[in-house]
Order: structure tokens, then C-alpha cells, then sequence
């Protein structure tokens, strides 16, 4: 944007002006689409937010009608409108705020979980949960069953991550799921995830041993046929924990 033309619209620095904040998206995944009266965060004034696909813009307004919210947690306080979550191109969910009243409305091909199993090491389902079982199952005993044959299932391996010269020797121990969702309006169309859940005894990757903190968990996709140790030795040459 020419330098005076920046002048003319109270152009402060980077995307902000004096009367609020403009920013540019020209890339489809990044475009947004809402709507909404929401706080200005650390100004205990109003802010209207447009977000028409192309742009986002923030206009300041002298009026107090949301008060400021409390570390920034969006159901918080009050704001009114609505606005698309993620983004366009990844629409899972509408929000509409009145007030302090929201409503979250999730779109027909999202998925929802369905059912966690737990395999052992001939693939043979030894522990399994679903939305009905949750509700006929008090939670404690459901916890205590799925921790037990998590333990029952698990095998400990040796670890190596490598980031950059880093070369962190760890201990992981691992157990095999097996995880389905199926979608909203559709449910007989299932997507199905068999992975390895693994934790490690100490933190791995960057921030290990520092303030930010290292990861001491996850879990990585199986391939077809694999076992488990086959799939954490490709995760060990193939996942970089960065933050």
C-alpha cells in the first residue's frame, strides 16, 4: 500500500491504523467469514469485527457494552455475532454468540468419536468402549479397566530421537489402539485410526529440560501388517518433535 495513502487512513505500523487493524487474504485457505461485536482485549472499549472472505477488519469503537474479558478466554465476558471456525476451507463449525449465550453448531461432515479399543499384540481387541457403553458404564470402573489393559498390552522399547546434533536416548513404552468416528448426518461412514500410543520416561525433542517443556507422549498411525515396534522404529526416523 503507497506510503500516503497509509498517512490518510491514520496508518500506525504494520496492519494497524489508529481507528483499528486491516489484514489481507488473498490465499483461500486462509480466508474467514464472520461478524461480531466482541471486547478489545487489554482496551476496556468495543471492537467490530468484518471478516467478509478477503479481509479481516478490527474497528475500534468507543462504546463499552462487552466488558473486557478474563485472560482472554472467549467464553468469557459478552460479544454478539457470529463468525465460521476454522477458516473457509476448514469449516468445521459455525458459533453464534449473543451475549454471554453461544451456540456451537457443528457442519454434517464432521466427524464425532465412536468407539476406542485397545489391541494386543496379535491385533485382538481386549478392551473396548463406544458412545453406549459410556453411558451403560460408570466412568471410574471404565477408567480403571481401560488403565489396567493399557498396562497389560504395553512393551517398552529403547528411543532414539535426533534433532539436530541432539541424540536423546529414551525409554518408550507403548500400547496398540484402535479409534473410530463417524460422520454427523452420515454415521455409517466411518473413518477408522489404528495407531500406537507411546510415552516416554523423559521429555523428548526441543524444549526438553527448559521451561517450554519437551513432548512425554503421542501417538503415530500404523501401517498395514506392521507391528507396533515396526511403527515406532519408522516414527523414529520419520517425526521430529519441535514446537
Amino acid at each position: 500500500m503507497n506510503k500516503t495513502i497509509k498517512k490518510l487512513l491514520g496508518h500506525k505500523y504494520d496492519t494497524r491504523f489508529k481507528w483499528g487493524e486491516f489484514n489481507w487474504h488473498p490465499k483461500f485457505n486462509n480466508w474467514r467469514l464472520g461478524f461480531r461485536l466482541t471486547d478489545r482485549y487489554s482496551e476496556i472499549t468495543d471492537m467490530l469485527v468484518i471478516e467478509p472472505l478477503l479481509f479481516s477488519a478490527y474497528i475500534y469503537l468507543p462504546t463499552r457494552i462487552c466488558p473486557l474479558r478474563k485472560s482472554g478466554d472467549m467464553s468469557d465476558g459478552k460479544s454478539y455475532g457470529f463468525y465460521l471456525y476454522e477458516s473457509v476451507k476448514n469449516f468445521t463449525t459455525l458459533v453464534l454468540r449473543w451475549g454471554k449465550w453461544s451456540n456451537h453448531i457443528e457442519m454434517p461432515w464432521t466427524y464425532k468419536w465412536y468407539s476406542t479399543e485397545i489391541l494386543d499384540g496379535n491385533n485382538n481387541c481386549v478392551y473396548y468402549e463406544d458412545t453406549k457403553t459410556n453411558k451403560l458404564i460408570d466412568r471410574h470402573i471404565r477408567n480403571k479397566t481401560k488403565e489396567f489393559w493399557e498396562k497389560e498390552t504395553s512393551k517398552i522399547y529403547d528411543y532414539t530421537h535426533t534433532y539436530f546434533q541432539e541424540v536423546q536416548k529414551q525409554k518408550a513404552t507403548v500400547f496398540i489402539s484402535r479409534r473410530t468416528w463417524t460422520m454427523r448426518w452420515f454415521p455409517w461412514i466411518k473413518l477408522i485410526k489404528k495407531s500406537i500410543d507411546v510415552t516416554f520416561n523423559e521429555e523428548v525433542g526441543e524444549g526438553s529440560g527448559s521451561w517450554k517443556g519437551g513432548c512425554i507422549g503421542c501417538e503415530y498411525g500404523m501401517l498395514e501388517g506392521e507391528t507396533s515396534l515396526q511403527t515406532l522404529r519408522r516414527m523414529e526416523k520419520e517425526r521430529i518433535f519441535k514446537r
